[in-house]
């Protein structure tokens, strides 16, 4: 039986710690936060993160234990999961507190999680003169306890492998507990994340794209894509929707820090981010009544991290818009934030619609599906989650007028 050290307890950390600690193979499962509400969290089993079955698989177990520093004697672990997160500034990749903790690790066989550049295993293994295995996340959150038991671990290994002796036990125990590894090297491990996710990015602003131009053509998207993708497997054609999440925005860009530039990854980004203001433009100084359906990046979902809404908000700032209304059906602005972007979190979408001249459907949560807006307001809506009208015959994509 194995002794798991894991640094990180947030939406990665955590749930491997509860599915670690439930596995007979497991003696203990000790998570090091530094956050006192994610220890808390983990303690009393109580996260309200949307993740089934996340404090039943806490509460169920005796073997997960929780410390809010470094341990003295890492050796005492025979394998240590590093799952904190890896963000990107102004373009570059924050990867340094990740050597920093993996200078405290020496004795213990490292696993890093977090998505990092191509080679930054290579340097942590370097740093601390002992092998490093990159076993990278790829679960879709609110999926994370299923999906571990499901999915394949990539694993890749740094150039150390025989001068370690934890690491050929630490191979077959991921062997044992992951329906299947696939073992390459580390930087083909790194490659494999951050091209998983720039490869869905990419193909997100595709469908962005190509449906704008259907609209133009005066086509329904959706029908047209039922049209490509119906019976025949090689049509593929992503739904259209406003992008944004703490992965795909940043994942891209491990590569350009390796000079490895996409001018595919960059395009997706400009088409992505920036889709609000392509659609609106100027035209938004003829709104004053302006409302917003969704904060999370995605529907269903309690995550606001890279949410474009916080792009929208900052850009209607910069335009003097004010008064505006917001409705999530899982998070709320606090105070200081309706106060930073002049904006109200209201408490039933319909709030919204009576009170609105254009309205941004940023999050396709389900409780809009049947939501009926005035005839006369004029609807940002690229998922088409509100019931489909014809567009509207000033010619923007995706804006939805009486029929």
């Amino acid at each position: 039986m194995v002794r798991i050290l894991i640094i990180g307890g947030g939406r990665v950390g955590a749930p491997l710690a509860a599915w670690l600690a439930n596995k007979d193979e497991v003696k203990s499962v000790t998570v090091c936060e530094i956050n006192e509400q994610i220890r808390n969290n983990l303690k009393n089993a109580d996260f309200d993160w949307q993740e089934p079955g996340l404090n039943g698989a806490i509460d169920s177990t005796e073997k997960l234990f929780v410390i809010d520093s470094m341990p003295e004697n890492p050796s005492v672990f025979d394998m240590a999961f590093i799952c904190v997160g890896s963000p990107v500034d102004d373009g570059w990749p924050q990867v340094g507190h990740i050597m920093q903790i993996g200078k405290q690790l020496v004795g213990t066989q490292v696993i890093l999680r977090s998505t990092v550049p191509p080679g930054t295993s290579d340097d942590l293994a370097r740093l601390m003169d002992q092998p490093v295995i990159h076993a990278p996340e790829r679960l879709l959150l609110g999926h994370g306890l299923k999906e571990l038991g499901e999915l394949p671990q990539i694993v890749g290994m740094t150039h150390y492998e025989s001068l370690f002796p934890k690491l050929a036990s630490t191979v077959e125990f991921l062997n044992i507990i992951f329906p299947k590894i696939i073992v390459g090297t580390a930087t083909e491990a790194e490659l494999a994340k951050i091209c998983n996710n720039t490869v869905r990015y990419i193909e997100f602003a595709v469908g962005n794209e190509l449906s704008q131009l259907m609209t133009f053509a005066g086509a329904d998207p959706a029908s047209v894509r039922r049209m490509m993708t119906e019976d025949y497997s090689r049509g593929r054609l992503a739904f259209p929707g406003f992008v944004g999440s703490y992965c795909l925005d940043k994942d891209w860009q491990m590569l350009a820090h390796r000079g490895l530039h996409s001018a595919f990854a960059v395009a997706a980004f400009e088409t992505n981010q920036n889709m609000f203001k392509n659609i609106v433009g100027d035209s938004i100084h003829k709104y004053n009544k302006i409302g917003i359906l969704g904060l999370t990046y995605k529907p269903n979902l309690d995550d606001t991290r890279n949410s474009l809404t916080w792009k929208l908000l900052e850009w209607l700032k910069e335009e003097n818009k004010h008064g505006i209304l917001i409705h999530d059906p899982l998070v709320d602005l606090s105070t200081e934030q309706e106060l930073e972007y002049g904006a109200c979190s209201v408490l039933s979408p319909q709030h919204v619609l009576n009170d609105c001249e254009l309205l941004f459907v940023m999050t396709a949560h389900q409780e809009y599906v049947n939501l009926v807006p005035h005839a006369d307001t004029v609807i940002i809506d690229p998922a088409a989650i509100i019931p489909q009208r014809e567009t509207d015959l000033n010619g923007w994509d995706f804006i939805r007028g009486e029929k």
